[in-house]
């Protein structure tokens, strides 16, 4: 995974890297001073020590500033990128495939999961880039001074690489499981949001207390199990990075005493040990930490995007027709013999028991199954909605002003506003109201008619109503269902469970289903 986000990143990489190399330098020379510091102790004093130390202070801040400022920046473009691949992946899929998707997930890998990402993974990638540069510089280094502490760095840090890279797959198993269990803890919360009133109505504080704690418990412990093993890793790391410490030390007093090596170069090559001792230490803590999330990263590139058939542009719907012998989904039947055909300007209402398919049957002309059955002005998988509007139950409005959710995306005008406004009887709602996903003070009665409110604005040909009056009373419902009727420039195929009687006249055709099939089509004269 790590070579596909250079790749998508080549170019803050290589700002990234040439920062690293930067600092390689600056440590080497860092080792270099001081063994000359020590070669020239008797002249620590002297003003040309005194400056290359401020030098080197100076040095050392901008570079550290330089690596602080290009590590932020790539980890800000990384995070951009997954919430945007993540938020694309999603809206490339029809509304079929969509609605089959856990809330859970979709808040979990939008939110928590690119957060690990760029906290964990990507972090550690940056880091462990620092120390494969550190790493070789200080290898080239050593090596030309002296061989022997060269071995002795390698053996221990392949021995410390290859024990850690034997938990891989358990870190992963258990990072896995601390976002399983994320999700559940995120289920049990919005439950109980949604709950809450059923909850207290029925004294159901202690059951819920205990659904939640378990929950909780479950992601705390998976947490801690995770954490306890890269942290038992990390402390034997440690333990080898001190052996590799003080053996190099051991090393330096066994040449001081048997060689001619001055103080100076073993200080030098003392420095410089840990340009590897160090790195090796952070690389295997670090690798452990992207071994645990690289399942989430893989998750999103490998993630395949749902493909959606390519559809041909329809500007003016003329007939809409559906040929339909049998529909199923997961092997239950959901419709049959369904062979209607509604002509542009009629209006038609579809009723029948709850259940029977009615709701069922919008969907599948809307698109939402899959079937070659159905037709627009003749053409099968057709994109006609520039010309139909579609209106739920239970709709959806934004966390916007109310006029904004009535315009959506075109033009805004105060005067159309309060026409629509008055149409579906909200004159007295201030157009400016920002609606709140939570806690909203409208009623359900007023939203539902803002979302009438809006295919008023929007003058679509072809409106498809899905039981939309079902929290208006009677005297509004009728009014408003008269509006649409008496309109001649629209086509009103309207799913009612409970019409009224005043208004049945106005409808061309009315339909009745049961079971899933049309038994009965009542035309008026």
């Amino acid at each position: 995974m790590w070579k596909k986000i250079l790749n998508d990143f080549k170019k803050p990489f290589f700002i990234v890297f040439l920062v690293i190399v930067f600092s390689a330098v600056v440590e080497l020379i860092k080792a270099s001073v001081l063994g000359l510091l020590t070669e020239n102790l008797s002249t620590i004093l002297e003003v040309k020590w005194i400056f290359i130390f401020i030098g080197f202070l100076i040095l050392q801040l901008v570079l550290s500033f330089s690596k602080d400022l290009s590590f932020n920046r790539i980890k800000k473009e990384i995070q951009m990128y997954f919430l945007q691949q993540g938020v694309m992946n999603y809206l490339t899929e029809d509304e079929a495939a969509f609605t089959k998707q856990n809330m859970n997930e979709i808040i979990n890998r939008l939110t928590s999961e690119v957060e690990v990402i760029n906290s964990q993974y990507i972090q550690s990638l940056l880091t462990i880039a620092g120390c494969i540069v550190n790493f070789i510089f200080a290898t080239i280094y050593i090596g030309r001074l002296n061989i022997w502490f060269l071995i002795f760095l390698y053996l221990c840090s392949i021995l410390m690489i290859l024990w850690n890279q034997s938990f891989k797959g358990k870190l992963a198993k258990k990072q896995e499981q601390i976002m399983s269990s994320k999700r559940s803890w995120i289920s049990s919360i919005q439950q109980f949001y949604q709950n809450f009133p059923v909850i207290k109505e029925y004294r159901l504080e202690k059951m819920e207390k205990q659904e939640l704690d378990r929950s909780a418990q479950e992601w705390a412990d998976s947490e801690y199990r995770t954490n306890l093993m890269v942290d038992l890793l990390g402390s034997v790391n440690l333990e080898v990075g001190l052996i590799m410490f003080l053996g190099v030390y051991f090393i330096c007093g066994l040449t001081a005493r048997y060689t001619n090596v001055s103080i100076g170069i073993l200080m030098a090559i003392s420095q410089a040990s840990n340009m590897i001792t160090n790195p090796i230490i952070n690389f295997a803590t670090l690798k452990n930490k992207m071994n645990a999330s690289e399942p989430i990263v893989r998750s999103f590139y490998q993630r395949k995007e749902s493909k959606i058939s390519e559809k041909t542009l329809v500007s003016t719907i003329d007939t809409i027709k559906i040929d339909l012998d049998e529909l199923k989904d997961k092997n239950k039947v959901l419709l049959k013999n369904i062979h209607l055909e509604f002509k542009r300007g009629k209006k038609y209402m579809i009723t029948g028991p709850s259940g029977c398919g009615k709701t069922t049957l919008l969907k599948t002309i809307k698109g939402v199954y899959s079937t070659n059955a159905v037709t627009i002005n003749g053409l099968t998988h057709a994109d006609y909605f520039t010309d139909a509007s579609f209106i739920a139950q239970k709709g959806s409005l934004f966390p916007w002003t109310i006029e904004k959710n009535i315009a959506l995306n075109q033009n805004l005008s105060s005067q159309k506003i309060d026409s629509a406004l008055f149409q579906v009887n909200l004159e007295h709602l201030d157009p400016h109201h920002l609606i709140r996903q939570d806690n909203e003070t409208l009623s359900g009665g007023e939203m539902q008619r803002i979302q009438l409110a809006r295919v008023i604005y929007q003058k679509k040909s072809w409106l498809f109503l899905d039981e939309a009056f079902s929290a208006l009373d009677s005297k509004t419902t009728k009014k408003i269902e008269r509006f649409f009727l008496e309109d001649p420039k629209i086509t009103l195929i309207h799913i009612c469970h409970k019409p009224v009687k005043e208004n049945l006249d106005l409808y061309d055709e009315i339909i009745h289903m049961e079971q899933g099939e049309v038994v009965d089509v009542q035309i008026n004269a």
